[in-house]
């Protein structure tokens, strides 16, 4: 529900919020043109599962990842268990933001 609204909100950007699968579909092609330090960075939160979304940037037709979305039903768990990984994305230069539905 996230990505489908934030896909609306953000049509004719150039910004859009896609799903984990699908930047690892991207990192796979060889299509994400992120620096190499930021793409294994990418790899390492996909493996462990941390972020549930991530926003892309499309600058001349290349893709780059510049944040991690949490997608979350309670603050709780934002403050708690998502804190630290938040935290290693900021220090890696990623943009890091949880969203809350109620």
């Amino acid at each position: 529900m996230v990505k489908e609204l934030a896909s609306l909100a953000l049509y004719g950007t150039g910004v859009e919020i896609i799903l984990q699968r699908d930047l690892n579909t991207l990192i796979k092609a060889n299509e994400l043109a992120n620096e190499p330090r930021d793409i294994s960075w990418l790899k390492e939160q996909i493996k462990a599962n941390i972020f549930d979304l991530y926003g892309i940037l499309t600058i001349e037709d290349k893709k780059y990842c510049f944040g991690c979305v949490q997608a979350k039903t309670s603050i709780r768990d934002r403050v708690t268990r998502d804190r630290e990984p938040s935290i290693h994305a900021m220090q890696s230069f990623f943009w890091s933001v949880a969203l809350l539905s109620g």
